[in-house]
């Protein structure tokens, strides 16, 4: 767990469970070691089921969007497919952009958030080209598109508001 991890845990729910093992630690000392281990591992799994619901929402978002893209790429050249690719990328920029503004609790962090998005789709982008193949260039030219339209992101923003 580092300390960023507990930045992002609801400070409500964090304050009241301070609250208790205080409580609990000064009507009986002796559970002291034992209510220490219980908050770290409160606090470990918390953090970590924050981290894997946001990993399945950013999944949920990039699958469609790499079959999407990678039927663009797929399909025979022309402005269909280059309309197709520019959609799809303009609305995963959208929805990741808006998910990056709801998922994080500071607002310093939206556009992190947001990065981790776009590195998502990288990754699963650059597998499902490994898997199906097709022109090199046109897929070259995508990344590229990607790099320029997603993720320059100046001073950690998340875009104009909606």
């Amino acid at each position: 767990m580092r300390l960023e991890d507990l930045a992002e845990i609801e400070l409500p729910a964090a304050l009241g469970l301070g609250l208790v093992v205080l409580l609990a630690a000064r009507l009986a000392p002796e559970l002291r070691p034992p209510l220490k281990s219980a908050v770290k591992l409160g606090l470990r799994l918390l953090a970590e089921s924050e981290g894997e619901a946001e990993a399945g929402i950013i999944e949920r978002l990039v699958e469609p969007t790499v079959d999407s893209l990678m039927d663009g790429l797929l399909a025979p050249p022309g402005e269909a497919a280059r309309a197709k690719v520019e959609r799809t990328l303009r609305h995963f920029e959208h929805r990741a952009r808006l998910h990056a503004r709801r998922w994080t609790h500071d607002p310093a962090h939206i556009g992190r958030h947001y990065r981790r998005h776009v590195r998502h789709l990288r990754r699963r982008l650059e597998q499902a080209w490994q898997r199906r193949g097709g022109d090199r260039q046109r897929y070259e030219r995508l990344l590229a598109r990607l790099d320029e339209a997603l993720l320059p992101d100046p001073g950690g923003a998340a875009g104009p508001p909606e």
